[in-house]
């Protein structure tokens, strides 16, 4: 088993280009267990993504909000831990088969999520922003038993019975981007209306973050693992390194936090499985062998990203060092959806039923307050099931 390293000239380097040499907010985050990823080869192995099955924001109050696709096929949310509830009504209209959380443009959290017959986009308000936890939506008032959502139409890339990378991203102001059907780029607005930004070719997976104005910015992963960066004003480039090299990927994962350099993106490299964190202009290798990562940052404010290993732990690296965080009561973890305050949603095995998942999540500062005072543990059952697709 081979140790993992960052190097650590290029750590310096990358800091001194956000911070400037003498900038001390470099310093070294509070420590963590350093650990071993395991390493064994990625034969038999398929890569992994969220294939949109769980996805989690947290809002503009600190509020962790998580969604699913339930056993029904319907949209479900939770708080707190406070249980999962249907979003889209109990008088089902349509089936679903991917969601993706975002917020609106007051910073509430929304959920979009793709048809499953028709590849239409929905997106429902209700994140239990409201201090009586009461399901909002904008054009559906108060209750649970409407369908708390609206088609915003379109004709998304869906991929119905196969579980696949995330073919669509809500964002952080109001909008969602979407890889259509004929694998052109479109970016929706909550409140209706859409535009087509760009037809790349092959395009398999999307990834929302920020620019470092705060808009809206996506990274799309094409059919031949390079990357592209399609900005809020519809210019774009393909990601190159200040050597000239235009890194590939398998999976890509957007930074949930402020950058200063335009361009904040996790990814697994195409050529040996390991993470990578890129800034526009340094790639940073970190190691490991991944099988799928989820975007995060610490409570304060500190950028990490959590990976799935080779042996379907848990692991987390803080742009310093990894660490284990292991498989929640011996249940390999499959998928992540990772939110702020390092809050993370897996979804891992069924004990009694491999055609359904279970959703756990790793809570490390108790924010839904799920910790038994009797036998605490960052590693939560949501109570919620998922389909395995």
């Amino acid at each position: 088993m081979q140790r993992l390293h960052t190097k650590v000239s290029a750590i310096k380097r990358f800091c001194q280009s956000w911070f400037g040499p003498s900038e001390p907010a470099c310093k070294r985050p509070q420590a963590k267990r350093t650990v071993q990823l395991n390493l064994e080869e990625l034969e038999g192995r398929q890569l992994l993504s969220s294939g949109g099955t769980i996805s989690a924001i947290t809002n503009v109050h600190g509020q962790t909000v998580a969604y699913t696709i339930g056993t029904d096929y319907q949209v479900y949310d939770a708080y707190n831990g406070g249980g999962w509830h249907k979003l889209s009504g109990n008088n089902a209209v349509a089936n679903f088969e991917q969601v993706s959380a975002g917020l609106d443009n007051q910073g509430k959290a929304l959920c979009y999520a793709v048809e499953a017959d028709n590849g239409n986009l929905w997106v429902f308000q209700g994140g239990y922003w409201n201090p009586n936890y009461v399901t909002y939506s904008w054009w559906g008032g108060l209750s649970d038993n409407n369908v708390n959502g609206y088609d915003l139409g379109g004709d998304c890339l869906h991929f119905r019975s196969t579980m696949g990378a995330n073919r669509i991203s809500g964002t952080r102001n109001g909008e969602c981007y979407v890889i259509g059907e004929d694998r052109t780029i479109w970016v929706y607005n909550y409140q209706g209306g859409s535009t087509k930004l760009t037809n790349p070719p092959d395009a398999t997976q999307l990834s929302a973050g920020v620019d470092q104005w705060g808009q809206d910015k996506v990274y799309i992963l094409d059919g031949s693992g390079y990357m592209m960066g399609v900005n809020h004003d519809r210019s774009w480039q393909w990601l190159r390194a200040s050597n000239g090299s235009y890194p590939r990927a398998l999976t890509i994962s957007a930074g949930v936090g402020t950058n200063s350099s335009g361009t904040d993106l996790y990814y697994v490299s195409a050529a040996d499985a390991s993470l990578h964190f890129f800034d526009g202009s340094y790639d940073i290798g970190m190691g490991g062998k991944c099988l799928s990562i989820s975007a995060s940052v610490d409570r304060n404010g500190w950028r990490d990203c959590y990976v799935i290993g080779t042996d379907g732990h848990l692991y987390q690296h803080n742009f310093w060092h990894w660490a284990d965080f292991g498989e929640p009561y011996g249940h390999a973890v499959e998928y992540l959806a990772a939110a702020n305050d390092d809050m993370v949603f897996a979804l891992t095995d069924h004990p009694g039923n491999p055609a359904q998942r279970e959703i756990w999540t790793f809570d490390p500062n108790n924010d839904w307050g799920m910790w038994s005072p009797w036998a605490p543990s960052a590693w939560q059952y949501t109570q919620g099931i998922a389909p395995a697709w």
